[in-house]
């Protein structure tokens, strides 16, 4: 059983301000535009209230059941920036908190900086995104830090609480496990580093493990049930319904290769928006050569016999794999994994504010890693606001452009309101939304109205509901849009071509 040196209400008054003015501080400054401005991706074009989005066909039946608590209580649910970002990032804050009391962190300028890291990581701001659903998936991440801390008290019924917790977060969303199992490996290097009995560790390990597996089945068993109860099936979308289904060797090797190559490619290549300026690569870079240094510095610290120093080496070699967690459930589908999906990263990132050796080290050297955080930190926040920013932008010029065309169908020579709609290719193609925003590609969708919310966006954003089909028949000669005659009425339809 952990002991911790400061209970929870101590280490809540000493540092709980702190933790807090940053919350506030980071979250107006990194994502005060989202939060009064409508921004979104391609899913919100079809939720403006009502629900969040998939629920137990994704496996997320705990969100389902969130969402008829609140309609039950509130009336129903809606897309409200303001109110879902800031629960969201609260929720974030109170992550970091525990994290901060499991750690037993006491510098105040690295409280302050792993509070940041987690609100301004490139994957919240991904999330946020989805802001119809943000509260409640970090009310997921929230959980799932819960069965952390109730896991690492070691006691049975403790135990049972963190299966329960983990199961309910997985319920919700399936992102934050890598989060979870990666605060469990770094809490197993501390506690080996600090630890001379290599037995003892090993046996927490082995206990720790078997409960996030317990949780793991237990997730599977109440996803049948509720599958079985709300007469629903998993979706095929991004292998869902293969979740139980063991990888392949090749898959295995593919997922883990993912999780390394990752960690080599951000200090030289923009990867998921998270290395995205060069100066920002630079400051990755420098940031790494501290996590060596705090890597060595762990070594050091680590009892003389072989056994510790080999156990240390097998948790370090464990991080990367755990904390991209996400190519192994996905089957190593890279394809399938994107930024939001991510947020287990953000633990490279936690590692040296965790254990660097502040006392051990020069004041130049500690003022370096000081300004090299406080760097990635701001410029995690300034990307944040150009991806918002590139967002609202594209909303509304698809909103402008929509209008246009709406226009012209209307003024069409023989057009009536009951005539359906077909549609050539995706979209209008927005050049100028391309050459301006494609630096936050990663994260924001340059085409958010595609072929299947194009409804959902013509009835919620502009109030003109139509049916859709297909003409019997399309001249082959039928101009592109913009240009004149690329919408036209054929067969007593509304055809548009985009492509």
């Amino acid at each position: 059983m952990v002991q911790y040196p400061v209970s929870l209400k101590k280490y809540f008054l000493l540092y709980a301000k702190t933790v807090f003015l940053t919350f506030f501080l980071i979250t107006f400054f990194a994502h005060g535009y989202a939060m009064c401005n409508l921004v979104g991706n391609n899913d919100t074009m079809g939720i403006i209230s009502g629900n969040a989005g998939a629920g137990t066909s994704s496996g997320r039946w705990f969100l389902d059941i969130l969402v008829k608590v609140c309609q039950i209580l509130l009336g129903d649910v809606y897309f409200l920036p303001w109110f879902n970002l800031l629960i969201g990032l609260f929720l974030i804050t109170c992550s970091a908190f525990l994290v901060l009391y499991l750690f037993q962190i006491e510098s105040k300028i690295m409280i302050i900086f792993i509070t940041a890291l987690m609100i301004v990581f490139p994957a919240t701001t991904s999330m946020a995104l989805y802001g119809y659903t943000f509260h409640f998936n970090m009310f997921s991440l929230f959980l799932a830090v819960c069965s952390v801390i109730f896991c690492l008290k070691a006691t049975i019924p403790s135990r049972f609480l963190s299966v329960f917790l983990l199961a309910l977060s997985l319920g919700i969303y399936q992102a934050y496990l890598p989060f979870a199992c990666s605060i469990l490996a770094l809490f197993w290097i501390k506690s080996v580093s600090g630890n001379p009995s290599c037995k003892t560790v090993i046996r927490s390990i082995l206990l720790d493990s078997i409960t996030v597996l317990s949780g793991l089945v237990l997730y599977f068993i109440l996803t049948k049930s509720f599958c079985t109860l709300f007469h629903t099936s998993l979706s095929s979308y991004k292998g869902i319904n293969q979740m139980t289904a063991i990888p392949s060797l090749g898959k295995l090797f593919l997922s883990a290769a993912y999780s390394y190559g990752i960690l080599f490619i951000l200090p030289v290549k923009n990867l998921y928006g998270i290395s995205a300026f060069p100066v920002l690569r630079i400051f990755i870079t420098i940031y790494y050569l501290f996590a060596i240094l705090t890597a060595i510095y762990l070594y050091k610290k680590t009892a003389k016999s072989l056994s510790n120093k080999l156990l240390l080496t097998l948790l370090f070699a464990l991080i990367p794999p755990l904390a991209n967690l996400m190519f192994f459930m996905v089957g190593a589908d890279k394809d399938s994994v994107y930024t939001a999906m991510l947020y287990g990263l953000v633990t490279i990132f936690l590692f040296v504010p965790l254990f660097f050796p502040q006392e051990s080290v020069k004041a130049s050297t500690k003022c370096i890693l000081c300004i090299t955080i406080s760097s990635i930190i701001f410029l995690w926040s300034w990307f944040s606001n150009g991806v918002y920013m590139a967002s609202h932008h594209i909303i509304e010029q698809n909103i402008t452009v929509w209008n246009r065309i709406i226009a012209e169908v209307e003024s069409l020579e023989g057009y009536h309101s009951q005539m359906p709609l077909h549609i050539i290719g995706d979209h209008p193609c927005f050049p100028s939304v391309i050459e301006s925003y494609d630096d936050f590609h990663h994260l924001v969708s340059l085409h958010y109205v595609c072929d299947w919310s194009l409804p959902h966006f013509l009835k919620n954003y502009l109030g003109w509901e139509k049916s859709f089909s297909s003409a019997s028949s399309v001249p082959h000669d039928l101009p592109v849009y913009p240009n004149q005659g690329s919408i036209a009425i054929i067969d007593d339809t509304v055809v548009i071509r985009f492509e």
